[in-house]
């Protein structure tokens, strides 16, 4: 017996494939920029199936991101939010908890991200704090 929950799943499914596979509507900019495109080319295949080549470039960069987790041991250790981007910080210190909530929040708003988006995600969170300090910003600044 079929219940509601498992009719909305299928209709998810499906819009997602319709999607997918019917690409850019006519008369939207991708559409428009894929028609100038010569026909056998990147630009115009990924304007016409922007969501197509979006999965067709998450699975040609997985053994890039497996190999990037590798190579920082964060398969075996975890990530260690002490010392990340050459930054190291105490555990009760305003940066360390900024990585850390920063990382629930990731998890909260998207329950499906990996290690990957997390690593991604403390890349740019020390790129943050080193603009910030080789610009002398205060944090209120940065919020403002």
């Amino acid at each position: 017996m079929s219940t509601h929950s498992d009719r909305d799943w299928l209709s998810e499914r499906r819009s997602f494939l319709a999607a997918l596979l019917l690409g850019a509507p006519r008369g939207s900019l991708c559409h428009q920029a894929s028609t100038w495109a010569p026909l056998f080319s990147v630009q115009r295949w990924s304007c016409r199936y922007p969501l197509l080549y979006e999965l067709w470039c998450e699975l040609c960069n997985a053994p890039r991101r497996i190999l990037g987790l590798h190579e920082i041991g964060a398969e075996d250790n975890g990530i260690d939010l002490q010392v990340w981007g050459g930054r190291e910080c105490r555990a009760g210190d305003a940066e360390y908890r900024s990585r850390s909530e920063g990382i629930q929040n990731l998890q909260k708003r998207r329950p499906w991200a990996g290690l990957s988006d997390v690593v991604t995600f403390l890349e740019g969170h020390a790129w943050g704090v080193e603009f910030a300090a080789h610009n002398q910003c205060k944090p209120k600044q940065i919020a403002e």
